[in-house]
């Protein structure tokens, strides 16, 4: 595999994290904020980082950016190409 697929192939993997990440999102945020109120400091004080971390205004940009971009881009022809490939090579 040339580096161009390998390339192509790392675009689509990620795209469907973020796919991945965007649907579990809210999931995800109500089960740390849960953990934030754990006896267990540890926990508790990694969660509320986390929390943190995840609500920040350049983490929200980021993703938000990350995914518009990947819609634009799913919705081309270059991209059902691209998927094509991937599924050849991994199936």
């Amino acid at each position: 595999m040339g580096g161009k697929e390998k390339y192509l192939q790392a675009f689509v993997k990620r795209h469907d994290s973020i796919v991945n990440f965007l649907e579990k999102c809210a999931i995800a945020l109500n089960t740390l904020e849960l953990m934030t109120e754990w006896s267990d400091h540890s926990a508790s004080s990694k969660s509320s980082q986390c929390l943190s971390a995840v609500l920040s205004p350049k983490f929200i940009m980021s993703l938000c950016v990350c995914a518009r971009f990947n819609t634009i881009f799913a919705n081309t022809k270059g991209f059902a190409k691209t998927t094509n490939r991937y599924n050849a090579v991994c199936e």
